[in-house]
């Protein structure tokens, strides 16, 4: 019990909404050191004082203490084994990075500048829209990522990453490990949170592009995708909306390298009825292309510049353009990013 309150006192609980004054997770607690933690280890044991519920996943508290023990070890193995730990289990992936329960609230109005495409902690309209939970569809299936917290999280373990191959090798064989399973989560099992969350951690992972990932996790993540009811696609679609340009842009990226490494790996013949267009793993990636497409012409009328659209209109009413000047029309450069 005294090592419960130790850890409490020193590495937290994980919850980013935690309110117990003795853990370190809550904005209300003392910041100690070791041996004064211990002390008051004890003395919380005679008084009986609360202790946290343990909470499943990463949340940025426990990944800063992961770090400080890699530091602390001189290498990286606690955050390998935590990684293969949260990201080979649909419970514990789901669970990780997700919002406070006071921002649990329907998406607001995302008006202003986007910039949720970044990993940079920026309060910013668009970062607060990317980090709120998408309420349409089955309300079993919310999404409740805090966005701009999971990509402080791969901002800071990438470069780990480049230097370190076990931690990329920890990342793809989890990941390949719970996509297997996945698909049956939708509809078999019920967890404390969305799959679709665990869907979302793994988009944003900024590790896809590598040819490990592409040969070896992206077939499994498109078939997922494409197997997605209709309910499933509208709300993966919605929450995707709430990101900028450069970011959809970006996940069209990888799916241009897949389907290109796709065609590349295969053996297509004029003779052969096996053909690119019914290759599964193209279908299956141009079906998650149309996802992102749906969002980003969605996701237009949050990136909607008045000044912009009366700039042009000025300059069109110059040119005679009177087309140009329909000032109605959603910001055409967030609907191109598909």
């Amino acid at each position: 019990l005294i090592q419960a309150y130790f850890v409490q006192l020193t590495k937290g609980c994980g919850s980013e909404d935690c309110t117990n004054e003795h853990c370190v997770s809550s904005a209300n607690c003392q910041r100690r050191t070791a041996d004064e933690a211990a002390t008051l280890a004890v003395e919380l044991v005679r008084k009986r004082a609360r202790i946290c519920d343990t909470v499943h996943g990463l949340q940025e508290s426990n990944v800063t203490a992961i770090l400080e023990e890699c530091r602390a070890v001189g290498n990286n193995t606690p955050l390998v084994e935590k990684i293969h730990m949260v990201y080979s289990d649909v419970e514990e992936l789901s669970a990780s990075f997700t919002l406070p329960r006071v921002q649990r609230v329907s998406s607001p109005s995302t008006e202003g500048e986007a910039s949720g495409g970044g990993a940079e902690p920026v309060a910013t309209q668009r970062d607060n829209a990317a980090a709120t939970p998408t309420t349409n569809g089955p309300p079993s299936h919310a999404i409740t990522v805090n966005i701009p917290s999971l990509r402080r999280f791969y901002s800071a373990i990438v470069p780990l990453a480049e230097t370190d191959s076990s931690v990329e090798l920890s990342f793809l064989k989890a990941i390949v490990s719970v996509l297997d399973v996945l698909p049956s989560c939708f509809t078999e099992r019920k967890l404390s949170h969305s799959p679709l969350n665990a869907l979302v951690s793994i988009l944003e992972l900024p590790l896809l592009l590598n040819p490990l990932f592409l040969q070896g996790a992206l077939p499994l993540l498109v078939r997922l995708v494409a197997g997605l009811s209709v309910d499933l696609r509208v709300t993966l679609a919605r929450f995707l909306s709430t990101y900028d340009y450069d970011k959809l842009k970006e996940l069209v990226t990888i799916l241009h390298q897949f389907i290109a490494f796709t065609i590349v790996m295969e053996e297509y013949s004029s003779r052969s009825q096996n053909t690119v267009n019914e290759d599964e793993n193209v279908r299956y990636a141009v079906t998650l292309m149309e996802i992102i497409y749906t969002a980003s012409v969605i996701g237009g009328k949050f990136s909607y510049r008045p000044d912009l659209v009366t700039s042009t209109a000025a300059a069109a009413s110059t040119d005679g353009d009177v087309s140009a000047m329909q000032v109605d029309q959603p910001d055409a450069a967030s609907s191109s990013a598909a």
